[in-house]
C-alpha cells in the first residue's frame, strides 16, 4: 500500500511525530539548522529553503531533490499559511479558494472585514503611514498598533496618546521596518483574553476546547510570561454554549471549512469580541495540554485534515483534572543552575516539560516577542485554583531553580 505524502512547511515537531504515528510520509520543509528532525526509520526526508513566506522559492527547492507531488500541505507556523494555500493549489490538493481564505488568516485587517456584522470585535483601520498625523478621527486612544500580518506580540504595542504613537514609530523604523501601508491600529478591548482551539471539517464546527491567558498577551511587554489555564466545560456550561455560537459564526465568516484553527478574543462577562484567528495549530504548548486534558490529538487532526480526510467530533470523556501550560523564563542573574527537563518533572503537577536554555545562552526577551521562552510546561491539579498556584510554584521555581530530580 502506497504511503500517504504529506508536505510539512517548518519543522514543527508535533506534525512530523504525527506523520510517523500515521504512517504518512512526510517532506519536512526547514528553514532553519536542525529545525526539522525526524525519528529514526521514519518514512520522510527534510528539504533545507531559507523562507517560509516565499512559495515559488519552496517549489523551485523541492524541485531540486525532485519532490514534485504531495497529497496534502500543512504548517505548524504562522509565516507558512499563505505559502502552505499556494503549494495547494500548485498540486491540487485543494481548491483554489484557500488562496483567499488564507489571506484573511494572515491579515488582521481584511479578517475584521470579513466578519463584517457575524461577531463583534475591535473597529480597525490600515494607516498609510504610522504617525499620529494619519489617525482616522474616528480612532479614540488607547489603541492597539501591531502589523498587519504580525506573527505573535512582536511589533504590537499599546498606545495612548500621539506621543507614545510616534516612539512607537521610531522603534519600528529603527527595527529597519517600513510601516507604510503595513499597520493598522484597533481600538482597546478590555477584558480577559482567551483562546480557543479546534478544528471545522465539512464546512463545520466540530470541535473546540477553550483556554483563559491568566494575562493578556500584550502584557509581554511589561515582562510578564505567556500562561493559560484551559477551561472544563462541565464547568461553565453556559459561557461554552455561547462560546460555541461565537466560533462557528467566526470560522464560517472567515470561510474555513476544513482546518485547524487557533481563536483568540476577549470576555467581558458578557459577550466575547473577536481579536484574531489563525489557520494552524496554536503555539506554546496549546496542543499538547489538549492532549493531556481531553485526549485529543490536534497534530493528528492536522495531518488528516491536510490529506482530506473528514475528522469528526471525537467522543471525549469529561475531564477529570484542570490543565493550563507555562512558558518559562530563563533564570535570574547570577545564574548558579540551570534546570534539567527532569527537574520540571520532578515539580508537583508537571506533567509534560521542554527546557532549552544553556548557561551562557541569550537570554530570551518576552518583551520583544510573546514566543519567545527558556522551555514550557505543562501542569495538572485538581481544579482551577488548585493549578494557579502550581503554575506560579513552578514559575518561581524557574526563576530561582535548584536540583529537584533524583541522580
Amino acid at each position: 500500500m502506497t504511503r500517504p505524502r504529506l508536505l510539512v512547511l517548518g519543522g514543527r515537531a508535533g506534525l512530523i511525530r504525527a506523520c510517523a504515528r500515521l504512517g504518512v510520509f512526510v517532506t519536512a520543509y526547514s528553514v532553519e539548522p536542525g529545525q526539522a528532525v525526524l525519528a529514526p526509520g521514519q518514512a520522510g526526508r527534510v528539504v533545507e529553503g531559507e523562507s517560509l513566506s516565499n512559495a515559488e522559492r519552496i517549489a523551485y527547492n523541492l524541485l531540486r531533490y525532485d519532490e514534485r507531488s504531495f497529497d496534502g500541505v500543512t504548517t505548524g507556523y504562522e509565516e507558512g499559511i499563505f505559502s502552505a494555500a499556494v503549494l495547494q493549489a500548485l498540486y491540487g490538493t485543494a481548491r483554489r479558494e484557500v488562496l483567499a481564505t488564507a489571506v484573511a488568516f494572515r491579515d488582521k485587517r481584511e479578517q475584521k472585514l470579513r466578519l463584517g456584522g457575524c461577531v463583534e470585535h475591535a473597529a480597525i483601520w490600515l494607516l498609510p503611514a504610522l504617525h499620529a498625523a494619519a489617525l482616522p478621527r474616528e480612532a479614540r486612544y488607547p489603541l492597539v498598533v501591531k502589523p498587519a500580518d504580525g506573527v505573535a506580540t512582536a511589533h504590537t504595542y499599546v498606545v495612548h496618546d500621539d506621543e507614545e504613537l510616534d516612539e512607537v514609530a521610531r522603534r519600528v523604523r529603527d527595527a529597519g521596518i517600513d510601516a507604510r501601508g503595513t499597520f493598522v491600529v484597533e481600538s482597546f478591548v478590555d477584558g480577559e483574553e482567551w483562546h480557543v482551539n479546534g478544528w471545522t471539517s465539512g464546512g463545520r464546527l466540530q470541535w473546540f476546547s477553550a483556554s483563559r491567558y491568566r494575562a493578556p498577551l500584550i502584557r509581554t511587554k511589561d515582562g510578564v510570561v505567556v500562561s493559560s489555564v484551559t477551561l472544563r466545560p462541565a464547568d461553565h456550561p453556559d459561557t461554552f454554549a455561547r462560546l460555541h455560537e461565537f466560533t462557528a459564526r467566526a470560522l464560517s465568516g472567515l470561510d474555513l471549512s476544513d482546518g485547524v484553527f487557533h481563536l483568540e478574543c476577549f470576555w467581558r462577562g458578557d459577550a466575547f469580541v473577536f481579536s484574531e484567528c489563525a489557520a494552524r495549530i496554536g503555539g506554546g504548548y496549546v496542543a499538547e495540554t489538549i492532549r493531556h486534558m481531553f485526549g485529543v490529538d490536534l497534530y493528528e487532526v492536522a495531518v488528516r485534515l491536510a490529506l482530506g480526510e473528514h475528522v469528526a467530533a471525537p467522543d471525549v470523556a469529561q475531564a477529570s483534572a484542570s490543565h493550563g501550560y507555562l512558558q518559562l523564563p530563563a533564570p535570574d542573574e547570577p545564574v548558579t543552575y540551570v534546570p534539567t527537563v527532569a527537574d520540571l518533572l520532578a515539580l508537583p503537577g508537571v506533567v509534560e516539560a521542554e527546557y532549552d536554555f544553556r548557561s551562557g545562552n541569550v537570554r530570551p526577551d518576552v518583551r520583544r516577542n510573546s514566543s519567545a521562552r527558556a522551555g514550557k510546561v505543562v501542569v495538572h491539579a485538581d481544579g482551577e485554583r488548585e493549578l494557579e498556584q502550581a503554575l506560579d510554584a513552578v514559575l518561581a521555581y524557574a526563576r530561582s531553580p535548584h536540583p529537584v530530580a533524583d541522580v
